[in-house]
């Protein structure tokens, strides 16, 4: 059986339609914009997919600083106490990824704490996000 050359393409942007649509679909993607001393909760953010990073470009003196690095928790909100699912650290000044792996979808948000040592840390540019992955 012979196809034609139409056939073929037209065959091909459905493949490539079908296999784009979940996955956009399952994207959720949203900016951050963050400035704290000391402790900051972020909003409320819902995900569609399985896995969320966060991708956190910050800023800050660090001349007196008693440490280079901050501590962001990620929880899922539920009704009553909420789930941590888990934290990392990232870097005060600088660009850092943290990933949180099968955390399936619904409403997360960002917990950042950090040593009370009169420092500003905030997100050095729009680039700052949270997403699926």
């Amino acid at each position: 059986m012979k196809i034609g050359l139409r056939v073929k393409k037209i065959l091909a942007i459905a493949l490539l339609v079908g296999i784009m649509i979940p996955s956009v679909a399952m994207a959720s993607s949203y900016n951050l914009t963050y400035s704290f001393k000391y402790h900051l909760i972020g909003p409320e953010r819902y995900f569609d997919g399985q896995n969320i990073k966060a991708y956190l470009n910050s800023n800050a003196e660090l001349t007196h600083a008693t440490s280079d690095v901050f501590q962001v928790t990620l929880y899922r909100s539920v009704v009553g106490i909420d789930n941590r699912i888990g934290s990392g650290y990232a870097w005060r000044k600088g660009a850092s990824t943290i990933n949180w792996s099968n955390v399936g979808s619904g409403t997360y948000y960002l917990d950042f704490l950090k040593a009370d040592d009169g420092i500003y840390v905030t997100n050095a540019d729009d680039t700052s996000k949270m997403s699926n992955y």
